[in-house]
């Protein structure tokens, strides 16, 4: 774990190369996917002494909500919701047991562009739009020097960001956050330790 400079701690990877690394904990669920009644969501966990974020999947025209959907919805989320080099992090390390979303950002992603977005079957890629999103935040990190990598872990180790998911799933549609709300947003006022895009998504306004 690591407080950093936000006062909090945080799960955090670690490999012979000693590069400072935050670990964050992703899933997508979709409860009764493929029917008119889907409920979707995504969540994040990366601070050991909070239960995570919870959001609903967004209802955007054109895509159909899905699993795989809310996975890939939830690894853009984690590289918007904090500055992370902020708190002393060069290297983000994204933790999920959705195969979908690290073998699509580590073998699948640079053949579609290829293809111009087909498969290898010749079909149109599948959540073009996220993908794109994906990596636009990617290629931002490592302009400033931060690696963003991807690792497969087991689904018994990710349990708490699936539990997040499934709150976000079962909530009215709105992204909801599921922690100690008062103090999470005073500490984000005070430091303003939170990218434009998350507030955003989820509504939050902070006084000039």
């Amino acid at each position: 774990m690591n407080a950093c400079t936000s006062r909090a701690p945080r799960f955090v990877h670690t490999d012979n190369t000693h590069m400072a690394s935050v670990l964050i904990f992703i899933d997508g669920v979709a409860i009764n996917e493929g029917t008119p009644d889907v409920r979707a969501g995504y969540g994040l966990h990366y601070d050991p002494s909070q239960r995570g974020i919870s959001c609903s999947l967004e209802n955007i025209n054109g895509h159909v909500r899905t699993g795989n959907r809310a996975g890939l919805r939830a690894a853009v989320a984690a590289l918007q919701v904090r500055f992370w080099p902020g708190e002393g992090f060069r290297r983000i390390v994204i933790g999920t047991d959705s195969d979908y979303v690290v073998t699509g950002a580590c073998e699948w992603y640079s053949s579609w562009q290829q293809r111009g977005w087909r498969t290898s079957r010749g079909e149109t890629v599948r959540n073009r739009d996220l993908w794109e999103m994906l990596f636009a935040e990617i290629e931002k990190w490592e302009r400033m020097g931060i690696r963003v990598q991807f690792y497969l872990v087991k689904r018994e180790l990710n349990t708490e960001a699936d539990r997040c998911a499934r709150r976000g799933a079962v909530s009215l549609g709105i992204p909801v956050l599921i922690s100690a709300l008062a103090e999470l947003f005073s500490r984000m006022k005070e430091e303003r330790n939170v990218s434009n895009e998350f507030v955003e998504l989820i509504g939050i306004s902070f006084p000039a």
